[in-house]
């Protein structure tokens, strides 16, 4: 089931509620938060069909409205899906806005411009491929490509000179 974080408000302070679990109280890091990930047609498995889908052990940064960071979400799914949950702690006071794939403990947002390096070198895998994710309601993200990859595989027996990759406008 998917979780947002809640902050119930009245006069007297109260501690924020995480919705599927009541009694469960903050800590340093925050509440765990279950967000829902999904890719159009990008990302890191690609299956039998040509889909593009999450597996187990994927991880992905995750910023708040006000750009803060709420570290590292992983997902645990069992197959490769097109959709996941991803679960990570969020700050008291935070609601997830902002996300980006693959997770770089360097990565940061600000005013909504996420900011993470890129390997200046590629293993030619959907792994690498860098995207991003904008949520309105701070618990679905729906995924899109920031870059592409392109694999090209030869043999030596083919006795390939050159290789040009010409993309369409």
């Amino acid at each position: 089931s998917v979780a947002a974080v809640l902050i119930a408000t009245s006069c007297a302070k109260e501690e924020p509620v995480n919705p599927t679990n009541p009694s469960e109280k903050p800590d340093a890091n925050g509440i765990k938060t279950v967000i829902s990930a999904t890719y159009q047609e990008t990302r890191t498995t690609v299956g039998e069909n040509g889909t593009y889908m999450w597996k187990s052990g994927d991880a992905i940064n995750v910023f708040g409205t006000d750009g803060t960071s709420c570290g590292e979400f992983t997902t645990g799914i069992a197959e490769p899906a097109k959709s996941a949950e991803f679960t990570g702690d969020v700050p008291e006071g935070v609601t997830p806005q902002y996300a980006v794939y693959p997770y770089n403990s360097d990565a940061s947002c600000t005013d909504g411009v996420i900011s993470t390096v890129i390997p200046t070198q590629q293993d030619g895998t959907v792994e690498s491929a860098l995207s991003y994710a904008v949520s309105d309601d701070g618990r679905n993200f729906s995924f899109n490509n920031a870059t592409s990859v392109v694999k090209l595989n030869f043999n030596a027996s083919d006795n390939i000179c050159g290789v040009t990759v010409q993309f369409a406008e």
